[in-house]
C-alpha cells in the first residue's frame, strides 16, 4: 500500500530512485554476483546513500529557495502570504502550511497584521521542509547561513569584536544573493553600534542581536530569530499528532489570502528589528575538548546512519495511513513534483495534510 500511494505522498520519489540508483552504479561489481551480500557490505551501501542522500536533497531546498526569491517583497527575504498562497493554488504543492502552522514553525513574519508574509530562510530550513522523521533524527535544508557564521566566528577568533571588525569581515563575504560589498549600508552599520552600546562597546556573536544582524545581512540565507519561547518547530506529523490540526490550510483559505485587496499606495514593508537581547553562550565558557567533540560527531554519525532509513519508512507510513482515511479528497496536483524537497498536495476541502 505505501510503495502504491508513494508517489502521491512525496512526489519527488522518482527522483529519489534515480539517485539511489546512480549511486548503486559504482557497486555493480558487488550487486551481480551470485551470492548474498555480507553485513559490512550492506552496510556499505546504506552509508553511501546517506551520506549522499543529504547534498542531493539540498538541491531541491535550493530549488524552492529560487522561486520563492522570485516572489520576493522589495528585497526583505519575505515573500507575501497572498503570493505564496496563490503559487500554492496554482500547482505548486510545496506552499500550502496553513498560518497556525507557519506561526509555530517561526516562518510567518505577522509585525505588519494586515500583510503577513512568509520569511523565506525560516521556511526553506524550517521542520516541514524535513524528511525521514525518527524521534532523534530528521534530513532537513542545510543552512546557508552556519558557513557564513562559521566564517565570522574564524575570522574574530573571539566570543565578540568591536562594529568596525565585524563589519568589515562581513563586508568582504558574499553569499549565495549576496555580493561582496566595499562598505555596508548604513543603518547595517548603525544597527552594530547599537548592538555594542548594550555590551560594553563590543558585539557577542552568539547573541540574539548578531543573529537578527545577520538576517538584515543575509535575508535569504539567515534566519529570523524569534524570541525564546514564541515559536514551536515541530514536523508535520507531531503537529497533527499533538495539536489534532492538519497542517495545511483548507483550499478556502488560502483563496481568501490570495484575493484580499491591497492598497496600492500601501508602504513597503521591511523586516522587523526587535531590540531585545538574548545571550545563548556568554563570553568566557570553556569549549569542550576536540577528543569531547570528536566522539560526539562519532556518536551522530552512527545515530544517523541507523535511522536514516526507518526515519524513511516512518514518514511513508504515516503519510499512507492519512492517505488511507475515509473521506480524504482527490488526488493532489503533481505538476513541479520534479522540483522540491517535501511534497504536499492540493486537495479539495478539507485539506488533508503535508504529504511526503
Amino acid at each position: 500500500e505505501v510503495l502504491m500511494d508513494i508517489t502521491r505522498i512525496y512526489p519527488s520519489w522518482p527522483q529519489v530512485k534515480v539517485f539511489v540508483k546512480s549511486l548503486l552504479k559504482n557497486q555493480r561489481p558487488m550487486l551481480r554476483r551470485n551470492k548474498p551480500m555480507q553485513f559490512p557490505e550492506v552496510a556499505a551501501l546504506v552509508d553511501s546513500i546517506h551520506h549522499g542522500f543529504g547534498g542531493w536533497l539540498n538541491t531541491e531546498c535550493s530549488n524552492l529557495k529560487g522561486r520563492l526569491s522570485q516572489m520576493e517583497d522589495h528585497g526583505t527575504g519575505r515573500v507575501l502570504l497572498s503570493d505564496f498562497y496563490a503559487a500554492g493554488l496554482n500547482g505548486s504543492w510545496q506552499f500550502q502550511e496553513s498560518i497556525a502552522y507557519m506561526k509555530e514553525l517561526g516562518s510567518l513574519d505577522e509585525s505588519e497584521p494586515s500583510v503577513p508574509r512568509v520569511i523565506i530562510p525560516n521556511w526553506v530550513q524550517g521542520r516541514s521542509n524535513c524528511i525521514g522523521h525518527t524521534e532523534s533524527y530528521d534530513t532537513c535544508c542545510i543552512s546557508e547561513c552556519e558557513p557564513l557564521l562559521a566564517h565570522v566566528e574564524q575570522a574574530i577568533g573571539a566570543p565578540a569584536a568591536t562594529p568596525q571588525e565585524v563589519a568589515a569581515i562581513v563586508a568582504a563575504l558574499p553569499s549565495g544573493s549576496v555580493p561582496t560589498r566595499e562598505t555596508l549600508p548604513s543603518l547595517l552599520l548603525n544597527r552594530l553600534h547599537f548592538i555594542a552600546a548594550q555590551h560594553e562597546g563590543l558585539v557577542p556573536i552568539y547573541g540574539r542581536l548578531f543573529a537578527q544582524w545577520m538576517h538584515h545581512a543575509y535575508p535569504r540565507e539567515c534566519p529570523y530569530p524569534h524570541l525564546a519561547g514564541t515559536t514551536k518547530p515541530t514536523n508535520i506529523f507531531d503537529y497533527e499528532q499533538d495539536k489534532a490540526l492538519l497542517p495545511v490550510a483548507a483550499i478556502s483559505e488560502m483563496q481568501g489570502i490570495v484575493t484580499r485587496k491591497r492598497r496600492r499606495e500601501a508602504p513597503v514593508n521591511s523586516a522587523p528589528w526587535a531590540p531585545q537581547e538574548e545571550i545563548f553562550a556568554p563570553p568566557g565558557i570553556e569549549a569542550p575538548s576536540v577528543l569531547g567533540w570528536a566522539a560526539l560527531h562519532s556518536l551522530a554519525a552512527l545515530a544517523a546512519l541507523t535511522t536514516a532509513l526507518l526515519g524513511l519508512a516512518r514518514t511513508a507510513v504515516a503519510a499512507a495511513r492519512r492517505v488511507a482515511r475515509p473521506g480524504v479528497g482527490k488526488e493532489k496536483q503533481q505538476s513541479l513534483a520534479g522540483s522540491s524537497s517535501s511534497g504536499r498536495g492540493i486537495e479539495p476541502e478539507p485539506a488533508t495534510g503535508k504529504r511526503r
